[in-house]
């Protein structure tokens, strides 16, 4: 499954930004630089996200062929090894502030602020979310992909 797109994050940025107050002739445009910078994020996740060795398993024993499923759960590979941490975000960040034309002293400084907490996210994802029993093995090793809990 695909991480979701900008198109399916920018309502959900845009209403907070609405409930929020926030208004502008710029608005719409800082909306989807955070929209774009969460989606891109995301998606940089999917591609990275692993999960950590050590999930309790039972196999048949020996001289079966090694089958089983694992019994425990999992846990995911913190960023920046299992996905993007502030520093791979942040030039994603400046980028497309760069693309809509934003300047000023503090510009660097808001993308510092939306990559963090972009980060933050991702980091306290990883912490919280585990990796389902469950996931069957054959020959030793997990034989399907796992669902997150």
């Amino acid at each position: 499954m695909p991480a979701p797109p900008k198109a399916q994050i920018l309502p959900f940025v845009q209403a907070a930004a609405s409930k929020a107050g926030f208004t502008g002739e710029n608005i719409s445009d800082l909306s989807d630089v955070i929209a774009d910078s969460v989606a891109q994020a995301l998606s940089i996740f999917q591609a990275q996200a692993k999960a950590l060795p050590g999930i309790p398993a039972v196999v048949a024993p020996p001289p079966a062929a090694p089958v089983g499923s694992t019994v425990g759960p999992g846990m995911l590979m913190p960023p920046p090894a299992g996905g993007p941490d502030k520093a791979s975000i942040k030039p994603i960040v400046d980028s497309l502030f760069s693309a809509k034309g934003f300047t000023g002293e503090n510009i660097s400084d808001l993308a510092d602020v939306i990559a963090e907490g972009i980060a933050q996210g991702i980091s306290l994802f990883t912490v919280m979310v585990k990796v389902a029993p469950g996931i069957p093995i054959a020959g030793g090793v997990t034989a399907a992909p796992g669902t997150l809990i």
